[in-house]
C-alpha cells in the first residue's frame, strides 16, 4: 500500500447474510492503488459481501460481491452499468453458481458500476477466470471505479485456483483497450466465431 495514502476506508466483514460497509481509516490490506483512489480491505478468512470501499476526493463507493442475500443492491442500477435490464430469473442462476461471480460498486445507494466472470475448468491445465463484462456509469469513468472491481475479481478468481485472466472487448473500443492494458493484461489478436441458437 502506498505508505503515504491520507485516508484509507476499510470494511469490517458483515455476515454471510449480508450486512452495511462500516468503515475505519486504516493503513493495512491495500489491494491496489489507483491514482489517488484507494482499493483496500478483504477478509483473509474468505469473501464477505461487503469487500472494501473505495474513495476519490468526494466520492466514497462500496464493492459487493453479489449473492443470494443481497441482489436488492440491483433495486437501483445507474446507466449503462449493464448492457440490458436485469432479469430476476437469470440473476439467481448466476448468483447460484459458485464458479461465477458478480461484483458491484454501490454510490449514494445506486449501483454505479459492475464486474461479472466465472471460472473455466480445464482437464488439461489450471483454471482460468474469463471477465465476462465490465460497465460503469459515464459519471463513474475514469474515477478509479473499473479498477476497483477489475481487483475484487481477480482477487476472487485467485481463490478458485485460476492462474491467469482474459477478456475480449471489441477492435474499435480504444477506452476499454487502454484501460486493460493499465491494468497489465497483454494485448493478443484472436478471430471470435459466435452462434446465435433458433
Amino acid at each position: 500500500c502506498h505508505p503515504e495514502s491520507p485516508r484509507i476506508i476499510t470494511a469490517q466483514a458483515p455476515s454471510r447474510e449480508g450486512g452495511n460497509l462500516r468503515a475505519a481509516s486504516t493503513g493495512a490490506g491495500c489491494l491496489g492503488v489507483h491514482g489517488s483512489l484507494y482499493v483496500v480491505g478483504m477478509a483473509a478468512s474468505g469473501l464477505p459481501h461487503t469487500l472494501l470501499a473505495v474513495q476519490e476526493g468526494d466520492m466514497t463507493a462500496s464493492i459487493h460481491h453479489i449473492t443470494a442475500a443481497n441482489t436488492s443492491l440491483l433495486d437501483n442500477v445507474g446507466p449503462d452499468v449493464f448492457d440490458h435490464a436485469i432479469d430476476r430469473r437469470y440473476l439467481a442462476a448466476y448468483v447460484a453458481d459458485p464458479r461465477h461471480a458478480l461484483f458491484v460498486a454501490v454510490e449514494n445507494g445506486a449501483v454505479a458500476g459492475h464486474i461479472r466472470g466465472n471460472v473455466h475448468l480445464q482437464p488439461d491445465r489450471a483454471p482460468d477466470l474469463y471477465i465476462d463484462n465490465l460497465g460503469t456509469t459515464p459519471a463513474h469513468q475514469r474515477r478509479g471505479i473499473a479498477a476497483g472491481l477489475m481487483d475484487a475479481l481477480i482477487a476472487w478468481g485467485k481463490t478458485q485456483g485460476c492462474t491467469y485472466a482474459w477478456v475480449a472487448t471489441e477492435i474499435d473500443n480504444d477506452g476499454a483497450k487502454g484501460f486493460y492494458a493499465a491494468q497489465r493484461f497483454m494485448h493478443d489478436s484472436i478471430a471470435m466465431f459466435a452462434l446465435e441458437f433458433d
